[in-house]
């Protein structure tokens, strides 16, 4: 009976693995997909006249410029490399950087999603990571809520800040705080800054920006506003793309923004930056490479805590920086060209944002890959072949 079993389970794995098995299954997950989400589109066009804003999306633009071309509204191209922008036809310009005007428009949830008044997520100005492929407007998340929070109408005008991850420090510098500078060269004033406030890194950023705290909303999880006028300053990313525009814009920014606030010195820090507090991709030999680091006269350092401003001035007067992939690389963007960063990487990660940044800076970059427990390890925890990093210190 039990070798049956076995057996069955033996023919069942085979089945599964087949070419036509995995064909079907996934045309059949993608018929299943898309009917849901049709059905939720009709649920939107027969609910929206009587729940309103509550009611589910009954679609989307894919560009905020599309839903212009027939809804009330301002759209402006920016010309970047220009200090006083000017106004453009769309057709004049491949400009990706624009400010749009949007009377009622809405905004929901913390990140800042964008709805059109005829209830339509706008869906470039309203990123996700996981949205991708070829149906990532049609698996947004918000695209599959059946209900939204109570409406609640603000009179006056409000800039959409606020993006995707706003509590992860890398998303904040390089999606978030670049929008103020859109807004910025467009002289556009708003009355309201709709961006988050929930932590100590959010707020001193704000602060050293000057941003009046009477003029700042900070979204929740139940936010669902109206406005007279909705200001979308455009998204400079998703920096997790592989073309390096949207870092090197979002790197001008946050360099002629914050390095005035330190004194740039000739780097001299050797920085090892440790992730032992961490939730996730911890070094599991961490005291091996602790020890290795003092050795070459490291200074071990912990972000967690540590004021922004402190950051910056950390990482402006390295030389070399060395850490596991994390949210704290991130102030690489304020190291100095001919810098070093060594950045471990868990095997089953593969994220090269600080690659490309480093080589946006003019840093020199080496990667070393964690090994990970795979049997036991849920969060990308991995250990460091110490003769490898040994190697590449022993260089410089």
């Amino acid at each position: 009976m039990l070798l049956a079993r076995h057996f069955l389970r033996g023919i069942r794995h085979w089945l599964k693995q087949l070419p036509i098995t995995r064909l079907l299954r996934n045309r059949f997950n993608k018929s299943v997909f898309h009917c849901l989400y049709y059905v939720r589109r009709i649920v939107g066009y027969v609910t929206f006249p009587v729940l309103g804003a509550r009611a589910p999306l009954r679609g989307f633009y894919e560009r905020t410029k599309d839903y212009l071309k027939n809804g009330e509204g301002l759209y402006i191209e920016l010309e970047i490399s220009s200090n006083n922008p000017q106004p453009v036809h769309p057709g004049q310009s491949r400009s990706d950087i624009f400010i749009a005007i949007i009377p009622k428009g809405r905004t929901i949830y913390s990140s800042g999603a964008v709805v059109s008044p005829d209830h339509k997520l706008l869906v470039d100005v309203s990123w996700e990571d996981f949205a991708l492929g070829s149906s990532r407007y049609l698996s947004h998340p918000i695209m599959r809520q059946m209900l939204f929070p109570k409406e609640q109408h603000i009179k006056g005008s409000a800039a959409v800040i606020t993006s995707y991850m706003p509590d992860n420090y890398y998303h904040w510098l390089f999606d978030i705080l670049p929008r103020f500078d859109i807004l910025h060269r467009s002289n556009i004033v708003p009355d309201y800054y709709l961006v988050n406030t929930d932590l100590a890194f959010q707020q001193e950023s704000l602060n050293l920006l000057k941003i009046p705290s009477n003029k700042i909303l900070s979204p929740t999880t139940h936010t669902n506003f109206e406005f007279d006028k909705l200001i979308i300053p455009s998204l400079p990313g998703p920096v997790l793309d592989t073309a390096p525009h949207p870092q090197e814009f979002s790197r001008n920014f946050l360099l002629s923004t914050f390095l005035e606030i330190v004194t740039t010195v000739t780097p001299y820090r050797s920085l090892y930056i440790t992730r032992a507090d961490a939730p996730s991709r911890r070094v599991i030999n961490e005291a091996e490479v602790r020890q290795l680091a003092l050795n070459y006269e490291f200074e071990i350092i912990s972000l967690s805590g540590v004021p922004i401003h402190k950051q910056i001035e950390l990482f402006s007067e390295a030389k070399i920086v060395v850490g596991a992939h994390g949210a704290g690389l991130s102030n690489a963007v304020f190291c100095q060209p001919g810098s070093i960063m060594i950045e471990f990487m868990p095997e089953s990660r593969s994220v090269d944002c600080f690659k490309r940044l480093a080589q946006i800076i003019g840093m020199e970059y080496h990667s070393i890959i964690g090994r990970e427990n795979n049997e036991t390890n849920l969060s990308n925890d991995h250990a460091i072949d110490i003769a490898e990093l040994s190697e590449i210190l022993s260089r410089f």
